[in-house]
């Protein structure tokens, strides 16, 4: 079967040709054939696992990101309430830079 005519290209004909394909093949050309499924489906075992695989790594990579990403937030937050409380207080910007490592226009910048 060379060619499938237009009307009849649908899935259900489409397998139907193939099974007739594969009922007349004699036993060499039989035995190469399922070597040649066997072989596709290998290889698209390994394709799918190895895509799977990729994604499963995206997604540890993004989640270990957003774990540093949130806690180097945290912390210059924290910088920041500190620089903040210390100004409050009446200590020199820029002792309050030497401690938080905070730059001087940063803490200037800081609300009352």
């Amino acid at each position: 079967f060379d060619h499938i005519p237009t009307i009849l290209n649908e899935p259900i004909f489409t397998k139907g040709f193939e099974i007739a394909s594969v009922a007349h093949l004699n036993a060499d050309q039989y035995d190469a054939y399922i070597k040649s499924v066997l072989s596709y489906n290998e290889a698209k075992a390994v394709l799918d696992t190895a895509y799977q695989d990729g994604k499963l790594e995206g997604k540890l990579e993004g989640k270990a990101e957003g774990l540093i990403e949130g806690k180097l937030e945290g912390q210059l937050d924290e910088k920041f309430e500190v620089a903040k409380s210390m100004l409050n207080k009446g200590f020199d910007i820029s002792l309050i830079a030497d401690i938080t490592k905070l730059s001087e226009q940063d803490i200037k910048a800081l609300p009352s």
